[in-house]
């Protein structure tokens, strides 16, 4: 069958953990077969470098396999995170009355443009407040309750979204 192009970063991310796990400098190739008692292991160790969660299964037997398996779950990870993604900006929509682009910051209209020291103060406190409370509502409605700095100076729904379901997948080898 072979790798696809698109998948030669999973692919050389995949035979560098198999590398680490079984000892074998050289000579893997996709039909390379991966023994059941480094099946565990590998599958951890590529779960641990792309960050994400996901049960081992078993019956994977070659490097080919495991890209095909893992190509699947960044897939249907990313496709979720997708999904959260709309979702939350349309509950910040229904809070906020207005609609965000993901990348631009919530109550951007609120941000502080004065060049008086202490209006552009207030106009700070202003917006962190409206900010906060909107977070509040948030954590509230997707219980979420982690403490997280990340979560704390968030301020677009791209961030809200890496912080509450994760970052966005992806293979750059």
């Amino acid at each position: 069958m072979g790798i696809k192009e698109k998948n030669e970063g999973l692919y050389e991310l995949i035979v560098e953990k198999f590398s680490e796990v079984s000892g074998l400098h050289s000579g893997i190739a996709a039909d390379t077969v991966v023994y059941s008692a480094n099946a565990p292991i590998l599958w951890q160790k590529i779960c641990q470098e792309i960050k994400l969660k996901a049960e081992f299964k078993f019956g994977l037997v070659t490097v080919e396999d495991y890209v095909s398996e893992f190509a699947s779950l960044i897939k249907k990870s990313n496709q979720k995170r997708q999904i959260f993604l709309e979702n939350l900006s349309l509950f910040v929509a229904e809070q906020t009355g207005k609609t965000y682009e993901p990348d631009e910051p919530i109550f951007k209209e609120m941000l502080p443009s004065s060049t008086d020291e202490t209006q552009r103060v207030r106009e700070e406190m202003k917006y962190a407040l409206e900010l906060q409370k909107l977070k509040y509502k948030i954590r509230r409605f997707y219980k979420f309750y982690t403490d997280s700095d990340s979560f704390a100076n968030a301020k677009t729904i791209y961030a809200l979204t890496d912080r509450l379901f994760g970052k966005k997948v992806s293979i750059h080898c």
